[in-house]
This record gives structure tokens, C-alpha cells and sequence, in this order.
């Protein structure tokens, strides 16, 4: 199982970025590689389990954040609070993947 931390859609608009130097470029330059990076592991993953003909062992849940903040260092009370409202409604979300691959645990 691979939980991720959510993520933050960000579009750019041309506009706005076709004048933008180095300074304005480095936080969305770092978003789009760690995305990239991340999406090339699960990619990578889902193919070797598929492999071995064992695509139910491997389970990724990383889900776009829509009430909380995605900044590392917002550790503001209200931004906790919609940390712990997020991630208890993503694992409802999830709740029947989840209890399959916990299953699947339990019974190696």
C-alpha cells in the first residue's frame, strides 16, 4: 500500500507565466517534479505487481486536498483540523479498498 500526502491541482496560466524569471519559476518547477517523480514510481509499481499477476496487492491512495492546506509548513490549528476532517473522509472514501487490502494482509 502506498499512501500519499495529497495534492493541489495548480493550473498556470500562459499569460501570467510567459514573463515569469527564475524566482516566480522554482516553486512550481519543484511541484511539477516531485508530482512527476511520483507518478512515474506508482506507474513503475502498478506494472511490476501486474507482472507477477498480483495487481490486488498494491494500492495507492493519494487524493486531491480540498478543505485543507498543502503547505508543509501550515501547521495552524484550523489547517490540522481540516488535515484530520480530510484524511477521515478519504479513508471513508476509500473504506472498502481499504478493508480488502487489509484483509489481504492479514491473511499472508
Amino acid at each position: 500500500m502506498r499512501l500519499g500526502t495529497g495534492y493541489v491541482k495548480t493550473s498556470y496560466n500562459y499569460k501570467d507565466a510567459k514573463d515569469w524569471g527564475l524566482i516566480q519559476w522554482a516553486k512550481p518547477l519543484i511541484d511539477i517534479m516531485m508530482s512527476g517523480v511520483s507518478e512515474t514510481v506508482d506507474y513503475q509499481i502498478k506494472q511490476m505487481f501486474d507482472a507477477v499477476d498480483k495487481p490486488g496487492q498494491y494500492l495507492r491512495i493519494n487524493t486531491a486536498l480540498t478543505i485543507s492546506s498543502s503547505q508543509m509548513d501550515n501547521a495552524s490549528n484550523e489547517n490540522l483540523l481540516a488535515l484530520k476532517e480530510e484524511g477521515t473522509k478519504i479513508a471513508e472514501e476509500f473504506d472498502k479498498q481499504l478493508d480488502e487490502f487489509v484483509d489481504l494482509i492479514v491473511d499472508i
